[in-house]
């Protein structure tokens, strides 16, 4: 294990722990990678506290080797500078440079291991990226938890604080951090990476529902007033419906769905009421499905950007145009947001199937058109990656990522597939191609020339 002696000779090994240096930062999600090397210099005796390389330093020993904590203080959108100035100094390479840093798609008491990679969206591993010319370091991602309600300012979630209970799942995820080190300095990152990779479970199986309350057309068309309702949806005129308590309401757009046959759009008054009405009506056997905010994020300083609650969107309009959803559920401010029209949205979807005949490369283009970032592995959904002649790509409205496999221009084989394994386990047969954005650009030329104008 770790060893508190020091050793003799140079530095070998930077280890990284990505922040910000403010008071405001302290022990936030955001700082998670200070709060990992904090808690590493702790295991192993030593302080980080000398400032070099525009950074809080401490030298240690790891696996016998000797390394260089690191706390870079020029905020994280500046990170390469400090790293780069490192490893000028060490004459270090980007394979020995182990990065910790934050990761709101992974849940808390999670952490994800990757030899090398595109930055991902964060801002810190963007700028090493860049400032070194390579991408080839590797990193350690410490899940903060996706925001616990949509109507969370992803800035306000990022800067919030952990709670007790967190504070000690994050305890466990550190021990562990420390444990993938020493492997990935002793050159075992796959070892690493299948020891404390994340495990996903992907189920086929659709959950069923809690209860299903077929009975209630039927008792509520012995009531006038909701006879009275029903008639006006077929006239087209507007009612006002009050004095419902919450699980009432649930129980009334229950019963006006199963006896109109017809998918609903109900308006809530804020997000957290459409997820309770959400959860009342799925427990009623109703397939119903929020409609989120759309998140925007402003914040230069904020790192990590996520597309969750668009993807979650397309997966509603989706749903909704194929009609699978009987109630689609939106507050106000969801509701008013402009998005893709239908026909467009109908229009870009592109059918991939076993045997057909599209040049790969056209293939790629029309990944890019429909929003989706290519990485060097897919892990995330909007994300696809292209290696010879196999083509993955994870789709907003699907639970597992899909393998395409090219003969010259033909697909002969499509599998679903595990991003942590890279193992196919169901056959795909065909699929729907989804866009990963509510902003579809067709004609970018004719865009650029109004744009001109």
């Amino acid at each position: 294990m770790f060893r508190r002696n020091k050793i003799s000779g140079p530095v070998e090994f930077l280890i990284v722990g990505l922040g910000n240096p403010d008071r405001k930062y302290e022990n936030t999600r955001h700082n998670c990678g200070w709060l990992a090397a904090d808690y590493i210099a702790g295991k192993l005796g030593v302080s980080v506290n000398k400032i070099k390389f525009k950074s809080f330093v401490g030298e240690c020993t790891v696996g016998g080797r000797r390394a260089l904590l690191m706390k870079p203080t020029t905020y994280m959108n500046n990170s390469g500078q400090a790293v780069t100035e490192a490893m000028r100094f060490y004459k270090i390479p980007p394979e020995k440079v182990i990065v910790i840093f934050d990761d709101v798609s992974l849940p808390v008491g999670k952490m994800r291991i990757r030899q090398k990679g595109s930055d991902g969206g964060q801002k810190g591993m963007r700028s090493i990226i860049y400032l070194s010319g390579s991408d080839a370091f590797p990193r350690i991602k410490i899940g903060i938890g996706a925001k616990p309600d949509p109507g969370w300012d992803l800035a306000d979630w990022v800067l919030s604080k952990f709670t007790d209970s967190e504070r000690k799942t994050l305890e466990t995820m550190f021990d562990n951090a420390l444990g993938a080190i020493e492997l990935m300095a002793d050159g075992k990152i796959d070892r690493a990476m299948n020891l404390y990779k994340l495990r996903r479970e992907y189920s086929l199986k659709q959950t069923k529902p809690v209860n299903k309350t077929n009975y209630l057309p039927e008792v509520f068309g012995r009531n006038a007033a909701f006879q009275t309702l029903l008639r006006s949806t077929k006239t087209g005129r507007s009612l006002c419906v009050s004095g419902l308590f919450p699980v009432a309401k649930a129980n009334v757009i229950n019963a006006l769905c199963r006896a109109k046959k017809k998918t609903a759009l109900v308006i809530a008054s804020d997000e957290r009421e459409a997820q309770s009405l959400c959860n009342d009506l799925c427990c009623m056997g109703l397939s119903a499905l929020v409609y989120p905010v759309r998140d925007y994020t402003f914040l230069e300083e904020i790192s990590s950007r996520s597309h969750e609650y668009e993807h979650q969107r397309l997966k509603v309009l989706l749903k909704l145009l194929d009609g699978a959803c009987d109630v689609a559920i939106a507050c106000v401010d969801a509701a008013c947001q402009l998005t893709v029209p239908r026909q467009v949205l109908r229009d870009t979807v592109i059918d991939f199937a076993e045997g057909n005949e599209i040049p790969i490369d056209k293939a790629v283009r029309a990944l890019t058109l429909l929003g989706y970032e290519r990485f060097d592995a897919v892990d995330g959904s909007g994300q696809f990656s292209l290696r010879g002649g196999i083509l993955d790509f994870f789709m907003p409205d699907s639970e597992y990522p899909v393998r395409a496999e090219f003969w010259g221009d033909e697909i002969c084989d499509l599998s679903y597939f595990d991003p942590e394994t890279q193992r196919r386990f169901k056959k795909a047969g065909e699929i729907r191609l989804t866009p990963s954005t509510e902003i579809i650009i067709d004609d970018r030329a004719a865009l650029a020339d109004k744009i001109t104008r």
